[in-house]
């Protein structure tokens, strides 16, 4: 379980640098048929992206999440019907690393995006927005 120090560190982004606008998780490679990748912002808002592997790789969805809840749950909005296995909650951060569900499988920062103009976010200079 979080513990109040991890669970404030990702609502307020504190785990991010001060030039991040957003940490790019992803899950450890496995029997998944999916690739998944978890977005954590700094102003505490979560993004879910979900691709499929092989010939017909692409994106399959993306959500979003106005925060992490106080438990650590993520309150997915407009989450399609068809999806599966979506993580529902944050239950650990080790060494950069999170725990999603109290599954074993680590998520791991795979990059540091400096922006993210598609979404609306744009490069920070000291920590602050210019």
């Amino acid at each position: 379980m979080l513990t109040q120090e991890e669970l404030q560190q990702l609502r307020t982004g504190t785990l991010l640098s001060s030039k991040t606008v957003a940490n790019r998780y992803e899950r450890n490679r496995g029997p998944w048929r999916f690739r998944d990748c978890l977005l954590l912002y700094y102003d505490g808002r979560v993004r879910l992206e979900r691709s499929c592997y092989g010939e017909a790789a692409g994106l399959v969805f993306t959500v979003w999440a106005e925060r992490v809840e106080d438990d650590g749950s993520l309150q997915w909005q407009g989450l399609p019907a068809a999806a599966e296995h979506v993580p529902q909650q944050i239950t650990a951060l080790k060494d950069g690393a999170l725990y999603l569900d109290e599954k074993p499988a680590a998520w791991n920062i795979t990059e540091e995006l400096q922006a993210d103009k598609a979404y609306g976010y744009r490069r920070r200079k000291h920590g602050l927005f210019r």
